[in-house]
């Protein structure tokens, strides 16, 4: 009976892991993102700004991913701030899929004021569009 119950345990298991390894990554791997960095900034309001960058991030899709809102002197300053945050990051993103079929993967900042996304960005993507998916996820 014993022997049973853990065959029985096993092979879900297994079966499950055979189902996850099949599966495609939807999200970008923080790795990825991190060994790019943060590469671009824009204004949000007064000494607040949003840091983000486009890439394919070794995956089929094209990537915006976002870090806001950052508190800073500067644009540069801004930056700076946005890839001390990205490199003290380890989390796996977090596939939501938004009213317009967007995909939109979220990435824990350590922070909870600030936000990390990744947006799909396969069609035009603009900083303003950008600003939207931040305000829609505070």
């Amino acid at each position: 009976m014993m022997f049973n119950k853990l065959a029985s345990v096993v092979s879900t298991l297994l079966l499950a892991g055979s189902v996850y390894a099949g599966q495609e990554q939807i999200c970008p791997d923080i790795s990825d993102i991190k060994a790019e960095g943060m590469t671009m900034v824009a204004p949000i309001m007064y000494d607040q700004f949003l840091t983000y960058n486009i890439s394919s991030y070794n995956t089929d899709n094209n990537w915006a991913f976002v870090i806001a809102p950052i508190e800073a002197e500067s644009e540069d300053v801004a930056l700076e701030l946005a890839n001390e945050i990205l490199n003290s990051m380890g989390s796996v993103g977090i596939p939501q899929t938004e009213p317009d079929d967007e995909i939109v993967c979220m990435y824990n900042t350590g922070d909870s004021n600030i936000l990390a996304a990744a947006v799909n960005a396969d069609h035009m993507i603009s900083p303003s569009k950008l600003k939207q998916y931040i305000q829609k996820a505070r």
